[in-house]
């Protein structure tokens, strides 16, 4: 599974597909409790039917799923997959039938909340929409593509002053949405550029990087961990020492944070 998983990852998916089949045919080790290989192999199952899927090999993707419910009847995540493929077939009606199935399973379940809503959205239903758009946004008032099935069932409606304020919070929620992308790939970023210095044995110039990464944003961790581990290589431990002891103050306080600390 682990070996399927990495191939996954890489981007190698016929590969993880074919490691992930061989799986599905293998027989379960002596003495493993029946629900635990019944779980485990819908697990499998799943995988192989999310490959198919993204590949648009859609009949082999529903046979997974419904091999996965067959094992695991009350799996929400089968069928909001199945729901899924529905969809991409063009086939509204039977992905809204999978997604309630699952709502039922789990009513609390925002992923399945807003398939729901989605559905009916696509099929004109706009009570019906609006409805389990609300649902979701009372789970997760920053649901963004909740928010934007509201706002477009008040515009249906013909409820446009509302609809338009509605339409306005969508796109606030969107702007704050791609400014979050946006910073952490900059941080992913500089924190490679300024650790790219210190393993081309460059401490100096890593320290300085790091420095302004911090000061630019100062409440990601790994740009403190990675001065720390700098500060170490040159040897200035109670810089070090200080910097492990700011990130706890901040709030960053994990096993790897004490685990150095101590070491210092």
């Amino acid at each position: 599974f682990n070996l399927a998983q990495l191939y996954l990852v890489s981007e190698k998916t016929r590969t993880a597909l074919g490691v992930f089949e061989e799986l599905s045919r293998m027989k379960a080790s002596r003495g493993t409790d029946p629900e635990t290989d019944r779980l485990q192999q819908s697990v499998v199952y799943q995988k192989i039917a999310l490959i198919r899927a993204r590949q648009s090999e859609f009949d082999e993707a529903l046979s997974a799923y419904k091999k996965a419910l067959e094992l695991t009847p009350d799996s929400v995540e089968s069928r909001l997959g199945l729901g899924d493929v529905y969809v991409r077939q063009g086939r509204p009606e039977e992905a809204l039938a999978e997604y309630s199935r699952g709502l039922a399973t789990a009513p609390q379940n925002i992923a399945a909340n807003f398939r729901v809503a989605d559905a009916h959205l696509r099929m004109g239903h706009w009570a019906e929409a609006g409805a389990a758009a609300a649902k979701v946004l009372t789970l997760d008032p920053n649901h963004l593509r909740a928010h934007y099935v509201r706002a477009t069932v008040l515009a249906r409606i013909g409820q446009q002053e509302e609809g338009e304020r509605a339409f306005e919070q969508y796109r606030k929620l969107e702007a704050e949405a791609r400014a979050q992308a946006d910073q952490a790939r900059d941080i992913v970023v500089l924190n490679r550029s300024a650790a790219t210095k210190l393993l081309e044995g460059h401490p100096e110039e890593a320290i300085g990087m790091f420095l302004k990464v911090i000061e630019s944003y100062p409440n990601a961790p790994a740009h403190y961990l990675n001065l720390a581990t700098a500060q170490v290589k040159l040897g200035r431990h109670q810089a070090a020492i200080d910097t492990f002891r700011k990130m706890v103050s901040l709030g960053m306080d994990n096993f790897l944070v004490y685990r150095n600390l101590a070491g210092e």
